[in-house]
């Protein structure tokens, strides 16, 4: 009785717009790291094996090492995809939402400045001098930090709002202080 021969994926694999279109882009698909390593091993060897090896500037045998290497780095897997013909690319799976430029991180009031010390999303911080509006003057306590927890700023950048105070202040140059303008 003849011997079965092991089955290779990588000798079925012959028109090279099947291998793009269906084999390899649904293995990255499936988002499993072994199963494209594996669909990457087989590509490679219908490809010819040793010749990509070498374009990818390996061994035959780091190439295999590689392939099989749970803990293979993004360099070595972008020389042979390369070393193939291909590329890898980013697509966005899902629709994220755009950053917000007025989004408050925190705000701190600083008692020996007499100031609002209030640091926006991108790293800028801005001071509001309490004696300058008299909506501050007019509280009957210092600021505490449960009262700064809800700062906001207005859709247009105008104004600071502090809603636990009952405080709006209107700042001509928030807008110019976040978008990089001095402060």
């Amino acid at each position: 009785m003849a011997k079965a021969k092991a089955f290779d994926a990588g000798d079925s694999l012959t028109d090279e717009e099947a291998i793009l279109r269906r084999y390899l882009a649904q293995s990255f698909e499936a988002g499993d790291p072994a199963l494209c390593l594996q669909a990457l091993g087989n590509v490679a060897r219908a490809l010819g094996g040793r010749d990509i090896a070498h374009s990818a500037g390996m061994t035959r045998k780091a190439f295999e090492r590689t392939l099989t290497d749970k803990h293979v780095g993004f360099g070595a897997i972008a020389r042979i995809v390369g070393a193939m013909g291909y590329k890898l690319t980013v697509q966005r799976t899902m629709q994220l939402k755009a950053p917000d430029i007025w989004q408050i991180s925190g705000a701190r009031y600083i008692r020996k400045a007499g100031k609002l010390r209030v640091e926006f999303a991108l790293g800028v911080r801005y001071h509001i001098p309490i004696t300058r509006f008299p909506q501050f003057a007019a509280l009957d306590r210092e600021p505490t930090a449960r009262d700064l927890k809800a700062v906001k700023v207005s859709p247009k950048g105008r104004s600071v709002q502090f809603p636990r105070l009952g405080v709006k202040v209107r700042i001509a140059n928030v807008r110019q202080a976040i978008s990089g303008g001095s402060v």
